[in-house]
């Protein structure tokens, strides 16, 4: 950290100089970057050969540092044959960044930025850091801070949770600690956490996890398909879950259905409850409803 703010690792692509720079001139916040998620240290004939496939929209781009001169080259994929077109940056005299001694900017992202909102190719309209992003198709569902959708990813199907931009970071945070954590068959399994460019002031995050079938947790507990679940198994989910709910949210999140309201129940004691439960011969454990009517009945 400096003393104006967070500082980043740098080498000066001209003259080879290593140092720090602060984030403000790769970034016009600290959370997303629109400079790095495009550049790939790669060889330039890779480069090319990625945004060449069929599946890459137009207006992908990447940067990379092979190029004449010490300088960097920006490709970009086009619609016209060769359909990807590289422009050199190099410095002016001013040690300004320039394509083709053209639109000179002090800061690279500026050129960037500019060369998005205003195309030097008409055969693209915007620029979008390359990446492998999901296809999105029909939404599943919507919170507060999320959008959930069936999708492709890499040719197989997905879901994807889709953090709307205003999320706080914590959510996104506490998200990815979760679903870090569970690992079970039973379980929805992580693929990857990626996140795509979409406008100059905009980042989406992505969470992309193999398909799941939307149910509640009183769905899951009374589902005929998971009575061979394992005591330890289940335990292990009920601690993830409890430590991934905010501490405002636990009571109500065992109080769906008949459980009552009352002060006398806090959320840790469902438990040694719940083992009891679940220690019952499997052919004949209790549905989830038939639980919390128990307990219900219980007053612990």
């Amino acid at each position: 950290m400096s003393t104006t703010g967070l500082t980043l690792p740098a080498e000066n692509i001209f003259t080879k100089c290593r140092g720090y720079v602060n984030a403000s001139d790769v970034t016009d916040k600290h959370e997303r970057s629109f400079i790095l998620t495009a550049f790939r240290d790669i060889k330039r004939d890779k480069a090319v050969s990625l945004l060449s496939q069929p599946e890459v929209e137009t207006g992908n781009f990447i940067l990379c540092s092979e190029s004449a001169n010490n300088g960097l080259a920006l490709m970009i994929r086009t619609d016209n044959k060769p359909f990807v077109k590289v422009y050199e940056i190099h410095p002016n005299k001013s040690n300004q960044y320039c394509i083709e001694g053209q639109f000179p900017f002090d800061r690279l992202t500026d050129l960037i930025e500019h060369c998005s909102a205003n195309p030097i190719d008409s055969a693209y309209n915007r620029l979008i850091p390359y990446g492998e992003f999901p296809t999105l198709k029909e939404i599943i569902t919507e919170g507060h801070f999320t959008h959930v959708y069936h999708g492709t990813f890499k040719s197989k199907e997905v879901v994807v949770k889709n953090l709307k931009p205003e999320s706080p970071i914590s959510t996104l945070l506490r998200d990815i600690q979760y679903l870090k954590s569970v690992n079970h068959p039973v379980c929805v399994r992580t693929l990857e956490i990626t996140y795509q460019w979409t406008s100059v002031s905009s980042t989406m995050i992505m969470i992309i996890m193999d398909p799941f079938e939307g149910i509640t947790l009183k769905e899951f507990f009374s589902c005929a398909g998971f009575y061979s679940l394992k005591l330890n198994d289940l335990l292990k989910m009920y601690t993830e879950v409890r430590n991934y709910v905010p501490p405002g949210n636990l009571r109500k999140f065992i109080q769906s259905g008949n459980y009552p309201n009352s002060s006398k129940k806090e959320f840790t004691n469902i438990l040694p409850v719940l083992k009891f439960c679940w220690q019952i011969c499997p052919k004949e454990r209790q549905t989830f409803a038939q639980i919390t009517k128990w307990l219900r009945k219980e007053e612990f």
